[in-house]
């Protein structure tokens, strides 16, 4: 029980990445992406909007099984907004397994089209400030929560390209090309996404350094202090920008998310960074309450002490953290009904988004 508590706790450590290596695929010429199954520059192209289009970026990137990776866009405004998709992670040669239930495996043909109509993605609805934006759709499919760089094999029939970090960095790559000079720049994500939030704000705040850039990890509190080993476990690297370095992050074969949240603060002082928790989250309960005798009442309290705790040691980090057990905010209904403090977390969103002041709700 206590290595599962362990490996749990690994799952949803911390982050961070890498180098890949190639893998033979069909690629575009330099300097243009496959865009709807055709190699196209980015000078001047003109995308539908309304529409979710398609990236295939190729190189480095894969999902878990060896099939092909791809995120999408949905053009909008010159602000924009990049959502990091949940899908859980694995750790051993069980949660790994094909079919295990611990992880997403896999990139669908058109994941935000039909299964991402709700919370932001909900552009019929007058009340989503986000509905012109342009979007950037970053799916997960590697159980590494966007922070592995190799190949693990964790028995004969159980090998896992965990290639998190380079289908990040794709997303990344695509973005700041697409959008030279963004107006503003809002990184989010829900589960797993947001650890992939939280990674990616660095490299947009460096590539933007005149331009808001804010980020919002959703539903993922990563509530233990117990220190990680990620290059043991996904072969993770140390990758941190030269503002991160100079903050004096953790190793990572010591590592906790809170620390790396007040690595993030402290490298850039001037940007917020921000998560949203339900307190009772029935999916945190699962990663985090192992051999608890009552799960529900341990993450209700961690989640909560955990959030304190970074705030105290990080005058630019907010949260927002609302009844009830769910899972997810941003993606869904929720988005537009909760309230604390009579705040709706909406506008708390909102005010993130766009980098005014906003308070700490519980």
């Amino acid at each position: 029980m206590q290595t599962i508590y362990r490996m749990s706790l690994l799952f949803l450590g911390l982050l961070f990445c890498l180098i890949p290596t190639a893998f033979a695929q069909d690629e575009c010429p330099s300097a243009q992406w496959r865009i709807d199954g055709d190699c196209q520059s980015l000078d001047n192209l003109s995308l539908s909007a309304s529409e979710w289009h398609s990236i295939d970026p190729g190189g480095d990137t894969r999902c878990a099984h060896d099939t092909e990776y791809r995120f999408w866009i949905h053009p909008g405004n010159d602000n924009l907004l990049v959502f990091f998709q949940g899908g859980g992670g694995c750790w051993d040669e069980a949660s790994c397994r094909a079919g295990s239930g611990f992880y997403k495996e896999s990139v669908g043909s058109n994941e935000p089209q039909f299964s991402y109509r709700q919370g932001i993605f909900d552009f019929d609805n007058p009340d989503n400030p986000f509905t012109d934006y342009t979007m950037i759709f970053v799916p997960s499919c590697t159980g590494d929560v966007y922070m592995g760089n190799g190949l693990v094999e964790y028995s004969d029939d159980v090998v896992i390209q965990h290639r998190g970090y380079a289908n990040l960095k794709s997303a990344v790559d695509f973005a700041i090309q697409a959008m030279p000079e963004p107006e503003s720049v809002f990184v989010t994500g829900c589960s797993a996404g947001s650890v992939g939030s939280s990674i990616a704000a660095p490299y947009f705040i460096d590539a933007y350094p005149d331009t808001l850039v804010t980020q919002l990890g959703d539903s993922l509190a990563l509530i233990f202090d117990t220190p990680a080993d990620m290059p043991a476990l996904w072969k993770t690297t140390d990758f941190y920008t030269d503002a991160l370095a100079n903050a004096n992050p953790p190793d990572l074969t010591a590592y906790t998310q809170a620390e790396y949240y007040m690595a993030l603060g402290r490298a850039y002082p001037d940007h917020i960074f921000a998560q949203y928790n339900f307190q009772f989250d029935n999916v945190q309960q699962r990663y985090f309450a192992i051999g608890e005798a009552d799960p529900r009442a341990f993450v209700g309290e961690n989640i909560p002490a955990n959030m304190a705790m970074i705030a105290a040691e990080t005058p630019n980090f907010r949260y927002y953290i609302g009844n009830g057990s769910s899972h997810c905010i941003m993606p869904t209904p929720y988005l537009y009904t909760v309230e604390v403090d009579s705040v709706p977390v909406l506008d708390w969103v909102w005010a993130v988004a766009q980098g005014q002041e906003v308070e700490n709700h519980q």
